[in-house]
């Protein structure tokens, strides 16, 4: 082919993050731009399975945002307790109780797509037993409400559906998925600070 190529096309990283510093102004999200991209990504590749999406650990729903953007028509569950880190065990150095706890005012939607979920996971997962999920972002910090979480989600993912985990780094985190591994032996991946679990 004997002619010059115009190299300049849209980036779609480039307008994802745009809309991420949108999303910035109004609610603080606990991610890096990074992170921000890397939820929008698997958010999109997930978005043509069957199964409803799902977030625990929303702090004050920007990350929920994110995921919405990335697929607007999936119902998408978003649990959140609002009394900030809980039940911190021998796994979870670093952490204080009530860390990181979010204002309930600053978790709205203006979607009936986004579902909020307010309460202790535990008591709340009751109400979804018979769901199924395409995809889950957690990001609970701790030990006990993450092995609880991926022991309710994974059962009900889909086939190839995932289960993202944030702050795959920390002891808490790793403890989790090493105990269920043992019972689900699912595919692990470590990507940056994510962890991601495939059914």
């Amino acid at each position: 082919m004997n002619i010059k190529i115009n190299i300049d096309f849209p980036i779609l990283q480039e307008s994802i993050q745009e809309k991420v510093n949108e999303i910035r102004k109004r609610k603080q999200i606990l991610l890096s731009d990074e992170e921000c991209i890397f939820l929008y990504v698997y958010s999109l590749i997930n978005s043509k399975l069957e199964g409803e999406f799902a977030e625990a650990g929303a702090f004050e729903g920007g990350s929920s945002e994110i995921i919405h953007l990335a697929a607007p028509e999936k119902i998408l569950y978003v649990f959140e307790s609002f009394i900030g880190l809980d039940n911190i065990g021998p796994n979870d150095s670093g952490f204080s109780k009530g860390e990181h706890k979010a204002l309930k005012e600053k978790c709205i939607f203006n979607t009936p797509k986004i579902i909020l979920i307010e309460g202790d996971f535990k008591e709340t997962s009751r109400n979804f037993l018979d769901k199924r999920f395409a995809f889950v972002h957690l990001d609970l910090d701790l030990f006990d409400i993450t092995s609880f979480s991926i022991d309710f989600f994974y059962p009900r993912l889909v086939d190839g559906g995932i289960i993202l985990l944030h702050d795959f780094g920390a002891e808490g985190i790793k403890a989790a998925i090493a105990l269920n591994y043992y019972k689900y032996k699912y595919k692990v991946i470590n990507f940056g600070n994510y962890g991601i679990i495939i059914k």
